[in-house]
């Protein structure tokens, strides 16, 4: 009855997701520069080139991308596309933890329980699963390889898991430290297979890396590995990492507890791969939590991670000869962990109203007769036939770089804004409680751009907002000095 109750959740997100992929606005933050990288793509151009006025790249590794490119061929619309293959990443995601505990003996509920909490997470994790980014994309790569190493798996498929998890790497380079952890049980659960898999993982993603290092003359490793070293460290973010957003997973950490009572661990060495990389999906989670500007997606390998114990965690109460008096107790703590996975799908749609305000804000810059920079959605400005230019996010990670060619990237930008380069400049504004990160560009085009109008009349004080993510929305039209005389 527990996980009868329980697919409620992966169907209210397929709900969310069915209103709201098709919005051909971001409703996340960074989705409109994303789909510009897949423009990019389709069009023949570097991804990982020097930075400038007209693109900055973000600092991924390029697979979701590419993956997205291909799909828009069929779709069309890149932002959909992004969206679609999110999306179908996340039900991947459910079911590889569904398959990587049935593979390690576990019983039909026990792999449901483990999809479903981390369908759970939906909420936990800010509503993340069909954002235009590459989280939940390089998660189900990682599950998969995962799900495959076990158990004692020959070595076939330890080389498809390996290749899995190259795949994890090529889409987000942060689980490059999963497939070191899942080679490091290999060695000790399965010294020859672990040469297999590490092999077939060093080749999959070595050999791309090798290749975009060369094609872009040394830029892949600038964005990719470089400009993330630079980023700075929030204070308190490790601890604030379990005791606030680890909280809603508190029923499904109570159950894995509660399994363990009485029982001493396993400690066989078959088990050490799984102990290892469920590990280091934590730790991914946590590094990636204490590093300025994340948001909740990064804690989607924690949640994972967390979803997969809870499902060997049940199978070992129901079949394992643990007490029988702690089944209804773990059922009653998965029934918990499915009610913190509730929420009201309305808020998460954008409504007929956003598109309107959005449609009027391009028309207007359409109208415009010079060139127009929207640094938080650089995207409406293109749609409006002006320019490209780089999202506000990836330039401020270029501009970490105090070497000379961060430098020239800060000097363009400053006689950019100094000789008026774009005849408006359209900046965001954020929701109460939310980081003013735009502050330092609203000083810097003040001596030479004065605030022309709100995007948005005081009565539209709900139009236009992210739904996803950091909470803001296009605020206020800037107009060069010289033109609003």
């Amino acid at each position: 009855m527990v996980l009868a109750c329980g697919l409620a959740l992966p169907a209210l997100f397929v709900y969310v997701a069915a209103r709201r992929d098709g919005f051909p606005y971001p409703f996340e933050w960074m989705e409109g520069a994303m789909a510009a990288h897949v423009d990019r793509v389709r069009h023949g151009l570097p991804l990982y080139v020097a930075p400038s006025m007209g693109f900055v790249p973000f600092t991924y590794t390029p697979l979701y991308v590419w993956a997205a490119a291909g799909l828009s061929a069929v779709v069309r619309e890149p932002l959909v596309a992004l969206r679609l293959l999110a999306a179908l990443s996340s039900l991947a995601c459910m079911a590889f933890l569904a398959l990587g505990v049935r593979r390690r003996g576990g019983g039909a509920a026990a792999a449901v329980a483990a999809a479903l909490v981390f369908a759970s997470c939906f909420r936990a994790s800010g509503y993340w699963f069909d954002v235009a980014r590459n989280d939940t994309f390089a998660l189900a790569w990682c599950l998969l390889g995962l799900a495959l190493l076990a158990p004692a798996p020959r070595p076939a498929r330890a080389a498809v898991a390996g290749l899995a998890m190259a795949a994890a790497v090529l889409a987000k380079q942060s689980f490059l430290l999963v497939a070191a952890a899942a080679f490091a049980g290999l060695a000790i659960a399965a010294p020859v297979t672990g040469i297999v898999f590490a092999v077939a993982a060093a080749i999959g993603m070595g050999v791309p890396m090798l290749l975009l290092q060369q094609v872009s003359g040394g830029w892949f490793s600038y964005w990719v590995w470089w400009i993330p070293s630079l980023h700075a460290h929030v204070p308190g973010a490790g601890v604030a990492f379990f005791t606030r957003d680890l909280v809603r997973f508190t029923p499904a950490a109570a159950l894995v507890a509660l399994a363990l009572l009485g029982r001493r661990p396993r400690a066989a060495r078959r088990h050490a791969p799984e102990a290892l990389a469920l590990g280091a999906l934590v730790l991914v989670a946590l590094l990636t939590r204490m590093r300025a500007g994340s948001f909740e997606n990064v804690l989607l390998p924690a949640f994972a991670a967390l979803a997969w114990a809870t499902g060997r965690s049940l199978d070992r109460l129901l079949h394992a000869g643990a007490p029988r008096a702690l089944v209804p107790a773990a059922t009653a703590l998965l029934a918990a962990q499915f009610a913190l996975g509730l929420f009201a799908p309305a808020p998460l749609v954008p409504a007929p109203t956003d598109r309107a305000a959005y449609d009027q804000l391009v028309a207007a810059l359409a109208r415009t007769p010079g060139d127009a920079w929207v640094p938080g959605e650089p995207r409406l400005a293109e749609r409006a036939g002006k320019p490209a230019a780089p999202h506000f996010v990836a330039l401020v990670d270029a501009l970490l770089d105090t070497t000379a060619r961060g430098r020239t990237l800060a000097r363009t930008l400053e006689q950019d804004v100094a000789r008026g380069r774009w005849e408006l400049i359209v900046l965001d504004d954020e929701a109460p409680g939310q980081p003013r990160v735009e502050r330092w560009l609203r000083e810097t085009i003040r001596p030479h751009y004065a605030p022309l109008a709100p995007v948005f009349a005081p009565a539209e004080s709900t139009l236009g907002w992210m739904r996803t993510g950091h909470r803001v929305r296009p605020a206020w039209v800037w107009r060069r000095v010289d033109a609003a005389r």
